[in-house]
């Protein structure tokens, strides 16, 4: 039984970001032959952000309240009739703006109800610990949700370019087949773990060593706050944002399938980072290793703006994806480790700063666009990933004193 929850959970996570992915470039994409403002085309890609920001910590707790199955029930549903509903009426950037609002509410009892089904599965076997099991299933929650990531930007690109309306078809058919394996494949369980946490607190008593211990519980909850923050908005700048700038006439003039593609490649280096660390788990999710990370995407950030070359740009977004992952899973990891109750409540917090950068990114790129040159937000978004980093390599300066 739960391995067929634990294959089921993967298929949902790919269908889930599959969907939501496609919609967003789809829309955006859609937006700017409606409009010309970076703005308003800004207030699309932000507009899933705004409810997200809320629900997720509210629905998460909820979602607590409920067998998971519930929850994903609720969410599988509004995420078809949202879906349907874009591809009737969908004519305006409001309506737009309007669909991504209702995604937002939706998703906001979907990804905390996967993440905490996920993890409240991860019991170790006689030969694995907990702490190497749990993140194994992290890990491969990730790969599922970024496989899905990874595909719909290239298939909204395609759409983009030949068949607006099948891209709208595919996601109402996506959202269907989530229902179907929810109904079918998912127990009808409560939502406590499988181990009490008793006997998870026992068992790694046992098995980490005090330095380790200790180091994992001096990372504080604003580090992770920040840490998922800007990745969401990093990440939110690549699919909203860059996507406006590759296809705007003053910016790279690129077609839709060229944008998809290319964006495709940032999908690509994320899932290639969550597929090697689940093969080679060895890598600690520790905060060090997520601070010379964010170096490295502040430096990748920084030399869009040097080039318009399809080639380059890709092998860029392949790295600045690579460290994405590196980021998220680390987070997830460090977050979940940490709380054994209330699982949903706390995975609601952790994807509610996903919704709080997914508002900014695009609202704050589209401002600083319409009052300078389209290439200012990459510097200015560099720029604040440098001060996050020094700020946490104070923070771990400080830690080790």
């Amino acid at each position: 039984m739960t391995q067929k929850v634990r294959r089921t959970l993967f298929t949902l996570s790919v269908l889930g970001d599959l969907g939501n992915s496609l919609l967003l470039v789809t829309s955006i994409a859609y937006g700017v032959t409606l409009t010309t403002d970076p703005l308003i085309v800004g207030f699309i890609g932000a507009a899933y952000g705004f409810t997200y920001l809320i629900t997720p910590g509210i629905l998460g707790w909820l979602g607590d309240k409920f067998p998971r199955k519930t929850s994903l029930l609720i969410a599988s549903s509004g995420q078809t009739i949202i879906a349907m509903i874009l591809f009737l009426f969908a004519n305006s950037p409001l309506i737009l703006i309007l669909g991504q609002i209702g995604l937002g509410i939706v998703y906001g009892f979907f990804w905390p109800s996967i993440e905490a089904y996920t993890s409240e599965i991860s019991i170790p076997n006689t030969t694995q610990s907990w702490e190497h099991s749990h993140k194994k299933s992290i890990l491969m929650f990730c790969i599922a949700w970024s496989i899905g990531y990874m595909i719909g930007p290239l298939l909204a690109g395609v759409f983009s370019d030949y068949f607006l309306s099948g891209a709208f078809i595919t996601v109402i058919i996506v959202y269907l087949t989530e229902i179907i394996l929810v109904v079918i494949n998912l127990p009808k369980l409560n939502t406590h773990s499988p181990m009490t946490s008793q006997e998870i607190n026992e068992k790694n008593d046992l098995e980490e060593n005090d330095s380790t211990r200790l180091k994992q519980n001096t990372i504080s909850l604003f580090e992770l706050i920040v840490t998922i923050f800007l990745y969401s908005f990093l990440s939110k700048t690549i699919f909203t944002y860059f996507a406006d700038y590759s296809l705007d006439p003053h910016g790279l003039q690129w077609t839709e399938s060229l944008m998809g593609i290319v964006i495709f490649m940032f999908g690509l280096g994320r899932t290639l980072y969550f597929i090697v660390n689940y093969v080679w788990v060895h890598v600690r999710s520790t905060m060090k290793l997520i601070l010379y990370t964010f170096l490295g995407m502040g430096l990748c950030l920084m030399s869009i703006s040097f080039t318009k070359n399809p080639f380059i740009m890709s092998i860029i977004l392949l790295f600045l994806g690579i460290g994405a992952g590196i980021v998220y899973s680390s987070a997830l990891d460090l977050m979940l480790q940490q709380t054994q109750k209330r699982k949903g409540a706390k995975a609601g917090i952790f994807e509610s700063m996903v919704g709080l950068g997914s508002i900014l990114a695009p609202l704050v790129a589209g401002w600083i666009a319409r009052k300078t040159i389209l290439t200012i937000p990459f510097y200015a978004f560099a720029g604040f990933t440098f001060v996050i980093f020094l700020i946490f390599f104070l923070l771990e300066y400080l830690r080790k004193k």
